[in-house]
């Protein structure tokens, strides 16, 4: 699942390996889980706005685990926390 955590953020996606698999996630927006298949793989959040990348990681998900996803910190480096993508793993 994924979390849009950054206040001063507008309307983000999320894409796994270059394809939506979120959309339209407004600040404070919770979405349910899916199923990704485990391995290295790919993450970045986009404007919703203009198209333009907020974020580009890769995480190494495990199987039979759950994950979520957090865009948090400022897109304009104002706050102590510059903007990022973290995961939490259960």
């Amino acid at each position: 699942r994924f979390i849009n955590a950054c206040s001063d953020s507008c309307s983000v996606s999320l894409l796994h390996e270059g394809s939506a698999i979120f959309s339209d996630v407004d600040y404070k927006d919770v979405t349910s889980y899916m199923e990704i298949d485990a391995g290295d793989v790919n993450f970045t959040t986009k404007k919703n706005t203009d198209g333009n990348d907020l974020t580009q990681n890769t995480f190494t998900l495990e199987s039979q685990r759950n994950y979520t996803f957090l865009l948090v910190g400022s897109k304009d480096g104002v706050s102590e926390e510059a903007l990022d993508l973290k995961s939490i793993r259960y």
